[in-house]
């Protein structure tokens, strides 16, 4: 059947690449346009939050906050694969480094951030299997059909001609080719399914949350179409949910690499993957950050879309597009199909592409979450970086149910420490940062 299809996608190639480049755009223009009960994005401006609030159930509460049994349930399962995998392909080590950098990166944020917050674990282990299970296999299918597309459509100019260790031409226009491949194949595929379960997923209160969903099912309990949606009442569990996505698509695709295509060279596999293990939580926090910008500052400061989704899918792209030519070039290099002086060129060029990425990356996340090199100086994920960047607080009375009440201002020197730091924060930046 597998073989069908894909013979299927070779004698229509175009279609297939229209078709699935298609689907993007119609996935996004309906999450663009319609109202929060189809998105998170939909959701009213924080000013207009007025209206009765929708009575909930306290166990249906529980859940839209995210159990703690999701947790547990992602360390059974990581313990259960790392079994399985070890048992087929013996190598402790790079099973390990196929975990430990995402899930020290995560919970390096989570102390950071998240316990001070009050975000629960169980969120970000809800929005992990969103992003390692839900979200590798959409974009590993779509992924599969546009490389198809473009390998017969560009027989000679394309990534596959590299995975079989046959370098591509160094042109100008394969160049311009490869960097557009790359970035509608897995920087577009990857960071769409790693960050649609948040717009789908998230809503600010419990009153945003669809009574019905698929306009027919009921959505009002732990155990109907409730269980789909969780509650963001602040600006850190939105961008704490949208980098666990992250980290769960890193770790899938670490394993991956590592037990599939790293046959004798596991470890060394691994510590390659190991060294870039941050950016796929990177660029997924910084759309996450976009998001909890539409969700928490006024209307006249709410993000567009693309402003939202491009810097992280350029970014993606141009990152794969660099090492993709790194590699070319060695090939290149060894077959002496190139000068020497030029070999020299194009590694020095790809290879700054390849830093930029990863330093630009860095620097955005870092900024947006209170990494500060002057006086005061401060480390990236700065707890409270969101009032201490974007302006003063707003009162909510009830954060987990996400009762919330029409603006008032107040300063938190009136209210109890720990209350305090219940009151998520509605953002008025002094400068423009989302």
């Amino acid at each position: 059947m597998k073989h069908g299809i894909l013979d299927f996608i070779s004698q229509h190639p175009l279609p297939t690449l229209l078709l699935v480049l298609a689907s993007y755009a119609v996935l996004w223009i309906w999450i663009g346009i319609r109202n929060t009960n189809a998105s998170a994005w939909g959701t009213p401006a924080y000013e207009a939050l007025l209206g009765p609030e929708r009575e909930i159930s306290k166990r249906f509460a529980t859940h839209l906050k995210g159990r703690l049994v999701w947790f547990y349930a992602v360390l059974v399962a990581a313990a259960l694969a790392g079994v399985l995998l070890i048992r087929s392909a013996p190598n402790l080590a790079g099973y390990i480094l196929c975990w430990l950098p995402c899930g020290g990166i995560l919970l390096f944020v989570w102390f950071r951030l998240g316990r001070t917050n009050f975000v629960p674990p169980g969120l970000l282990a809800v929005f992990f299997l969103s992003g390692g299970l839900l979200g590798a296999l959409f974009a590993c299918i779509s992924e599969m059909l546009l490389m198809v597309s473009w390998d017969t459509l560009f027989p000679l100019c394309n990534i596959d001609r590299i995975t079989r260790k046959q370098p591509v031409p160094m042109t100008v226009e394969c160049n311009g080719l490869l960097a557009t491949m790359m970035i509608l194949t897995p920087g577009m595929a990857e960071e769409s399914f790693k960050a649609i379960w948040l717009f789908y997923r998230l809503r600010r209160r419990h009153t945003d949350v669809p009574s019905t969903c698929c306009w027919i099912c009921p959505a009002t309990r732990a155990f109907d179409c409730g269980c789909w949606f969780k509650l963001a009442p602040t600006p850190y569990h939105v961008i704490l949910a949208a980098m666990a996505s992250g980290g769960g698509f890193e770790v899938f695709e670490n394993l991956l690499y590592v037990f599939l295509y790293g046959s004798h060279y596991q470890v060394t596999t691994g510590l390659v993957r190991a060294f870039t293990a941050g950016l796929h939580v990177a660029w997924t926090g910084l759309i996450g950050i976009g998001l909890a910008c539409r969700l928490f500052l006024p209307q006249n400061q709410r993000p567009s879309l693309p402003r939202v989704l491009l810097p992280s899918v350029l970014l993606h792209g141009l990152y794969d597009y660099s090492a993709v030519g790194l590699v070319s070039v060695s090939l290149d290099a060894e077959k002496r199909e190139i000068p020497n002086q030029e070999t020299v060129a194009l590694v020095l060029l790809f290879f700054s592409m390849f830093l930029f990425t990863i330093f630009t990356t860095c620097i955005l996340v870092g900024r947006r979450t209170g990494c500060r090199c002057r006086r005061p100086r401060s480390c990236c994920c700065l707890p409270g970086f969101w009032k201490d960047e974007f302006g003063y607080a707003t009162c909510q009375q009830d954060v987990w149910l996400g009762e919330v009440h029409p603006l008032l201002k107040c300063d938190h020197g009136d209210l109890h420490p720990l209350k305090a730091q219940l009151y998520p924060f509605l953002i008025y930046p002094r400068v423009a940062l989302c």
